[in-house]
């Protein structure tokens, strides 16, 4: 039981690692739709989505899984979708009303480092504090770019890594 507890505890926080990385619960109630015209807003709403739910049940983060992938994510393989629709259950099953985690994003700041008509980098910095239902507090600094591309209008990202 030890083993697994920090087992999950390791990829859990790998995970939040890869995607961590929201403004904060007021910034992400306001977060725009993927429809929006700017690559960072993408991203605001991925972690909107991600990070402000309300799921209660397996069903409910299934659903939620499936939707963030939709609405966000543009795979071109298999095996990326097959990450995306492992490693997302995890994060939402962990910040879920049940899981019990929270994370607090503090001082995040969305940059677009280029943009063609077709392409986007964003860079997003800032600090994520994420308490753990044990207790565990873990605070680390955040640095991640995201690929994105225009698919049809909408802003997607190409995947959690």
């Amino acid at each position: 039981m030890k083993t697994r507890c920090i087992f999950a505890l390791v990829l859990v926080s790998a995970l939040l690692m890869c995607v961590s990385g929201c403004g904060g619960e007021e910034e992400a109630e306001t977060s725009p739709s993927p429809e929006s015209s700017s690559p960072a807003d993408a991203v605001r709403g991925f972690y909107a989505a991600l990070y402000n739910n309300d799921t209660q049940t397996v069903e409910d983060v299934q659903n939620l899984t499936q939707h963030i992938v939709d609405e966000f994510f543009y795979t071109t393989s298999e095996e990326e979708l097959n990450t995306l629709m492992v490693g997302l259950p995890l994060i939402i099953d962990r910040t879920s009303v049940y899981g019990g985690a929270t994370v607090e994003f503090q001082d995040v700041e969305y940059e677009i480092i280029s943009q063609t008509p077709d392409t986007a980098r964003v860079r997003m910095t800032g600090r994520a504090i994420s308490t753990l239902p044990d207790g565990l507090v873990q605070d680390r600094d955040l640095d991640k770019t995201y690929q994105l591309v225009n698919v049809e209008g909408k802003w997607k990202m190409r995947s959690l890594e």
